[in-house]
């Protein structure tokens, strides 16, 4: 009934973003079989940052994909929406998730539509679950609805750029790129551990090129890219209290010639986030399971340095 979120081309859905043959994605390597070693879960949602006071929002946001061949929809069983969730993101990940959200009291809502809906009719096809509710009940919205909801939590209209996206998650983030209620960034993935306390922000960077990877780092992107690390700042900021909370890049390349990946610490204000300490690594790959485990090792060390 459901499935996840694609990255593909804005223009043509049909064409997707390119990966790495053998090595795939760090989603593919954080899983949560290698991660339960450490105590840790990977979770990931998209969040808002209010910039009237630069906070984060109680709104937590996931979008889920229909598939098209599901009928009748749009769907208001609660239950079976529930259920049809809990398959797709496993039961380990949902409940940590639900436990994450009540810890730091935060309201998880998830969104599911179908990529061939015509957005720009604004049909009332989304459907809307709170799974945190006490007792989750679906409802029907449109897109004037949600980009009403997006101001608000944002506290102002914020463009993404005149070009809007070339590749997204999907059709709906694609058409909103092009208004000034973009949805919300991801966080790629927070790691936390089984009393929902946050150890990292992780944030991951495509290389595409085929220059040397360990050559990236964030002083290429996030002046030109403000809004997004600005964001990630913040909302390590918001999780942290009084301890340090690390934001980690990982640089992961696409070209089959690549065999590393890089790892980078981030220091710094949340509206000046710096490198302090790297690390260049064999790249993992999938059907190696030592090569993940090391890569995963790599990635605690460098989170308790």
């Amino acid at each position: 009934m459901l499935r996840l979120p694609v990255r593909a081309r804005c223009d043509d859905r049909s064409r997707l973003a390119i990966t790495h043959p053998s090595s795939g994605e760090p989603h593919d390597w954080l899983k949560p079989s290698i991660l339960q070693a450490y105590d840790l879960i990977g979770i990931s949602f998209g969040f808002f940052v209010d910039w009237r006071n630069r906070s984060i929002p109680d709104a937590v946001w996931v979008k889920r994909i229909v598939q098209e061949d599901c009928t009748p929809w749009p769907l208001t069983d609660a239950i079976r929406l529930q259920q049809a969730i809990r398959e797709i993101d496993t039961e380990g990940v949902i409940n940590a998730l639900i436990r994450f959200c009540a810890k730091h009291a935060l309201r998880c809502h998830y969104f599911m539509f179908k990529e061939s809906t015509p957005w720009s009719f604004n049909p009332r096809t989304i459907v809307e679950l709170e799974i945190t509710s006490v007792s989750p009940q679906a409802m029907l919205t449109d897109v004037s609805s949600i980009r009403e909801r997006i101001r608000t939590l944002r506290g102002r209209r914020v463009p993404i750029g005149p070009g809007g996206l070339i590749y997204g998650d999907s059709s709906l983030e694609c058409f909103l790129s092009h208004t000034p209620d973009f949805w919300p960034g991801d966080v790629d993935m927070l790691l936390v551990d089984s009393r929902s306390l946050v150890h990292a922000v992780l944030e991951f960077k495509k290389h595409t090129l085929a220059s040397p990877i360990d050559g990236q780092t964030v002083l290429r992107y996030r002046d030109r890219d403000r809004l997004k690390y600005e964001s990630i700042g913040f909302l390590r900021d918001h999780f942290a209290g009084s301890k340090q909370l690390p934001v980690l890049m990982v640089y992961y390349p696409t070209n089959p010639s690549h065999r590393v990946v890089k790892l980078e610490r981030l220091v710094g204000p949340a509206n000046a986030l710096k490198p302090s300490i790297s690390e260049v690594l064999p790249l993992p790959m999938l059907n190696d399971r030592h090569s993940l485990r090391r890569f995963s090792d790599a990635l605690i060390r460098m989170m308790s340095a």
